[in-house]
């Protein structure tokens, strides 16, 4: 996917998102953290997590207002577990 005029290239989005998911999760060892974001970044997310090529990133893209837990570890950023879990986040599914 090409860069819209001004804009970011997915690779340069994905860059971008993952780093600074990365970076939180440094920074806030064995902490929950609430991500809110726009879609495509956090298809981006879901496609590092879940082990999937980039070009996945825009199916992705979760259901606007749907909770997702994602055990994303600071020394283990290439292996992180998607959790998605009910409307309530009362119970979650493991992917």
């Amino acid at each position: 996917h090409a860069a819209p005029p001004g804009g970011e290239s997915l690779a340069q989005v994905a860059a971008r998102v993952l780093d600074g998911v990365s970076d939180m999760a440094q920074r806030h060892p064995e902490q929950r953290i609430l991500i809110v974001s726009h879609g495509l970044a956090l298809g981006v997310v879901l496609c590092a997590a879940a082990g999937a090529p980039l070009t996945e990133a825009f199916q992705r893209i979760p259901e606007n207002a749907q909770p997702m837990v994602i055990e994303w570890l600071p020394h283990e950023p290439a292996a992180p577990t998607i959790c998605v879990a009910s409307s309530d986040c009362s119970e979650a599914v493991l992917l």
